[in-house]
């Protein structure tokens, strides 16, 4: 019991008197990384194709990006590549599709559309055969945009069917950048910052750091935002402690939790007044060693009397 109330506490009294030097990550040589873990990323559909953001399909992360409507196999998904690429420049391209609409195979097509001051020009950047229900990569590590082009836009489009596809980890970068293979899919646990399946110390080292740190990678951002109130602060951290302890204690009887909770009320109430605040607006959820769930609200629940 000392140990799972010592681990609940050190996140908190850590904050306070512990620096700690934030992690920096690397900057990314990606002039384009459309992901879709934060929306559709100003890409559109293409002739009456619609797009919109999915999870539970995906070649990374949560999400990837759906395109349906397709009238003709030109309809797709596209997106302004804007005045970060240069005409006349070399650049690497890479996307991910799949389509579950077909019952045989589907060629895909990653192309660029410019124009060149009279008309507007549409070369194939990067082909490839996709299976039903298989992600398939396009891609070209050296491609050159033609001199003179402007508006100059990409697009995935297929040769001859009107299926519905997804789109996901489309990245676009000078040529000579080695482009990454992208992660496994992931599903995201409120809470579980480092992706790996569990609430644990490390997930709360690493929200200490957010405090300090501003985080700044939307897909950590969102795991971090433990309460779903799209703000990370201490509130966060505290309900993540909670957490990692609470599944420590799902096999625990029930009358041992109420003494563990009567004993961490008293703790806590030991903090200052603002800490004490936080605490007694959190939700704790625990369960018996049968799995019977039940809820208190710290302080003003007569079932579990705390303090």
């Amino acid at each position: 019991m000392r140990k799972i109330l010592s681990t609940m506490s050190a996140a908190l009294i850590t904050l306070s008197c512990t620096a700690i030097t934030p992690v920096i990550a690397a900057e990314s040589d990606y002039i384009l990384h459309s992901t879709f873990e934060d929306g559709k990323e100003q890409w559109s559909g293409r002739g009456s194709a619609s797009v919109k953001t999915v999870t539970g399909k995906s070649r990374s992360g949560e999400t990837s990006l759906y395109t349906s409507g397709r009238a003709e196999s030109w309809n797709g998904a596209i997106v302004s590549l804007g005045t970060a690429f240069k005409a006349g420049e070399e650049y690497a391209f890479s996307a991910y599709v799949m389509t579950e609409d077909t019952a045989s195979t589907e060629t895909f097509y990653l192309t660029l559309q410019y124009n060149d001051g009279t008309t507007a020009k549409y070369p194939k950047i990067a082909e490839v055969t996709a299976e039903k229900g298989k992600w398939a990569h396009l891609e070209n590590n050296s491609f050159t945009i033609p001199e003179g082009a402007t508006d100059i836009q990409l697009y995935v489009e297929t040769d001859s069917s009107t299926c519905s596809f997804y789109v996901d980890e489309v990245v676009g970068a000078k040529s000579g950048t080695v482009i990454d293979e992208p992660p496994t899919p992931v599903q995201m646990n409120k809470g579980d910052i480092n992706y790996d399946g569990v609430i644990d110390s490390l997930d709360i080292v690493l929200a200490r750091k957010g405090l300090i740190k501003e985080i700044t990678d939307k897909k950590i951002l969102k795991a971090a935002d433990a309460d779903s109130n799209n703000v990370f602060e201490l509130n966060d951290l505290i309900y993540s402690a909670l957490q990692q302890n609470i599944q420590k204690m799902r096999r625990r009887n029930f009358k041992e939790q109420g003494k563990l909770l009567k004993a961490y009320c008293r703790m806590v109430k030991k903090f200052d007044a603002v800490i004490w605040n936080l605490y007694k607006h959190l939700w704790i959820f625990c369960c018996s060693a049968e799995y019977t769930y039940f809820s208190v609200r710290v302080g003003q629940d007569n079932r579990i009397p705390c303090c």
